[in-house]
Parts: C-alpha cells; sequence; structure tokens
C-alpha cells in the first residue's frame, strides 16, 4: 500500500467490534497528534461508522478500506503501522492480533471476559476497558512511543504455526494417551 496509517483496525464491522469507540477515541488523539486511522473490513455497521467519522473533528484523517482480498495487503498494512486498535468485547484466539504483534504493532485490544485478548496478548500489547476514555489514554501513549513490557514479535513467535502445530501434537499425543 502506497500509504501507511499510523493506527490500524483490522476485522468484521460488527457492534462488538466497538469501531464506534475507537473512532471516538483517535479523534480525541488526533488533536495533539498527528496521526491517521485506517480500518480494514466490512460488515452490517459500516453505514453507521462511517456516518459517525463524519461527525468527527479530524474525519479527513480517518480511511475505511473495505474488505481487503488479498491477506498480504493486510499484512502490508500492519507492517506499515505503528500501534494496531481493536477494542473488541468479543474475541476468540484473536489471529489479528498475532500478526500484528508479528509486524511489530503496538497491540491494545479490550480487557474483556469474552475476549481472549489477554491470553493471546499477555503483556506485549495493553488491555484496555472498552470505553473512549481509556482507549484514548492508551492510543495517545501508544502513538507516543509508549512501548509494552514484552516485545511484541518475540511474543507472536510463540504462536507461529510450527509452535502451534507442536503444542497441538503433544496435547493430541496426551489425549491419546490418557494423560490429558
Amino acid at each position: 500500500p502506497e500509504q501507511g496509517y499510523d493506527v490500524l483496525f483490522a476485522g468484521r464491522l460488527i457492534e462488538h467490534k466497538n469501531v464506534d469507540v475507537l473512532l471516538d477515541a483517535f479523534d480525541e488523539v488526533a488533536d495533539d497528534q498527528d496521526a491517521t486511522l485506517g480500518i480494514v473490513g466490512d460488515g452490517p455497521e459500516r453505514e453507521r461508522l462511517e456516518s459517525t467519522q463524519k461527525s468527527l473533528t479530524h474525519a479527513d484523517r480517518v480511511e475505511f478500506l473495505g474488505f481487503l482480498d488479498d491477506y498480504d495487503d493486510v499484512l502490508g498494512h500492519m507492517r506499515a503501522a505503528d500501534v494496531f486498535a481493536s477494542p473488541s468485547t468479543r474475541e476468540g484466539f484473536g489471529i489479528t492480533f498475532v500478526e500484528a504483534m508479528a509486524a511489530d504493532c503496538t497491540v491494545i485490544a479490550a480487557d474483556h471476559p469474552d475476549s481472549a485478548a489477554d491470553e493471546v496478548i499477555d503483556d506485549a500489547g495493553f488491555l484496555v476497558d472498552p470505553t473512549v476514555e481509556s482507549l484514548t489514554e492508551t492510543l495517545d501513549a501508544a502513538l507516543g512511543g509508549k512501548r509494552p513490557p514484552t516485545n511484541p514479535v518475540e511474543r507472536a513467535q510463540r504462536y507461529d504455526w510450527d509452535a502451534v502445530a507442536d503444542q497441538a501434537e503433544a496435547a493430541y499425543q496426551r489425549a491419546i494417551d490418557g494423560s490429558w
């Protein structure tokens, strides 16, 4: 991609992803930081979110990129971004978090009982309350250069496919042996 975004979101545009929280938080941060936000993905909330965007002070710094067919394009955007922010309150394993950590993004995710984000990210990113206030504070710090205690790239290596395959194999073996 020609243009990199400072902050990136990638995911389905559905309610519990809380992209509206991200839009509002980004708008506040953009008062002080010369930053841009790229939103990758599509979904039922897109129209509503685009109308929210129009009401933002810094609407011109937010771009909806739609669904990207080629996943390499998503990875390219991740590599260009400084921060990957996804305040989703319902997240399974969250492969996008791993990809973003592997791309050396500062990952910001929501700390929520219905999300596995905390297990995936641990302290290689920042977990926030899914509120505008909490996200604004952390986004501002991350754009200002604050980095998590653990290196995200090293953390992501735990999830490379060989490691995942080895872990799965060991788990299946225990199940077969009955030593579960």
